[in-house]
């Protein structure tokens, strides 16, 4: 996995004009921070209640990669929380949607007790679930199958290294579309687990989708993958070219949304949403957009484009749709 900042392949530059002709001016969801944020991108899903809520830390990534997928599958927004404490914009939302199930995704380390009790206030009656494992690995499996709250019902799966953050991040949709859930995996391994055995048989997963490159999902694990199902390699150059690999599952959209490659939160809870209107996430940078996701939106010709973040984590260059040099 290329460093956020690395540089795009050279190339002959195409004039901006060209790279950005008959794509609108991206219109922009954000809040005053991340947990403010994921409220708005919930509100933005246009519903007065849902059976199912999923919380998931802000502060760390790894709980919340599967969880923005699983969420997106079935059709439910993804809120973010700090371990400590409940931020109140958050209580207020769960008050609104009146959910039935309040998931928790991780272990007391991730979201505490206290914010679980707190959940539990604000929806009032609702069953507050969480899930809980070892490790991020663990909990990222037992999420995918869960047979209550998770997404076992498709022979699709889509792996995503849990080292990182940019692969998974644009995968939600692609996820929702496919009703293929991402699990995590150490893509530095040469071969599945046990546990990740035992999950492919459990779901009767007959083709595994792999979001990066050799660099995030090693080739000996692909090569051992291949020996028990059918796989499909989604990659690019970077980050950000592997979010339009990903989202060559798209043929049209009437939305697409840009969030920010160099950071997790706003993809994050930005997933579902996407997921939601059918709608491909591309990643971007903080001041610029890469003309591979410039190109593959002029492909899609979508009727709006949708910045998830403020203006400190993606700048008024990326609302002019500036291509990156």
């Amino acid at each position: 996995m290329e460093p956020a900042g690395a540089a795009e392949p050279a190339g002959a530059a195409e004039p901006a004009e060209a790279l950005t002709a008959g794509l609108p001016r991206p219109a922009r969801l954000s809040g005053a921070d991340r947990y403010e944020g994921a409220v708005a991108v919930s509100q933005a899903m246009a519903a007065r209640h849902v059976d199912t809520v999923y919380v998931a830390s802000g502060e760390n990534f790894p709980d919340a990669l599967s969880a923005a997928s699983v969420a997106g599958i079935n059709g439910a927004p993804l809120l973010l929380t700090p371990r400590a404490g409940l931020p109140e914009v958050v209580r207020r939302e769960i008050v609104r949607l009146t959910p039935t199930t309040v998931v928790i995704v991780g272990g007391e380390v991730a979201v505490s007790e206290a914010v679980a009790l707190e959940l539990s206030r604000a929806a009032t009656g609702a069953t507050v679930v969480r899930i809980d494992g070892a490790d991020r690995y663990e909990v990222s499996r037992k999420l995918v199958s869960d047979a209550t709250v998770g997404a076992p019902g498709s022979p699709w799966l889509i792996a995503a290294t849990g080292r990182q953050y940019p692969d998974a991040l644009s995968s939600a949709p692609v996820a929702a579309q496919l009703e293929s859930p991402v699990v995590l995996v150490d893509g530095a391994q040469a071969a599945p687990t046990a546990a990740e055995e035992s999950l492919i048989a459990e779901l009767r997963v007959t083709t595994m989708l792999l979001a990066g490159g050799t660099a995030s999902i090693s080739a000996p694990l692909e090569a051992a993958l291949k020996s028990r199902v059918l796989t499909q390699r989604f990659a690019g150059a970077d980050r950000f070219a592997t979010s339009v690999a990903l989202n060559s599952t798209f043929t049209e959209a009437k939305v697409a949304y840009l969030a920010s490659g160099q950071s997790f939160p706003d993809a994050l809870s930005g997933g579902p949403l996407a997921a939601h209107f059918d709608a491909p996430l591309y990643l971007v940078r903080q001041d610029c957009v890469p003309r591979v996701v410039l190109d593959d939106l002029t492909r899609l010709a979508p009727g709006r484009i949708v910045m998830l973040g403020g203006p400190l984590v993606l700048s008024a260059n990326v609302e002019a749709l500036v291509p990156c040099p």
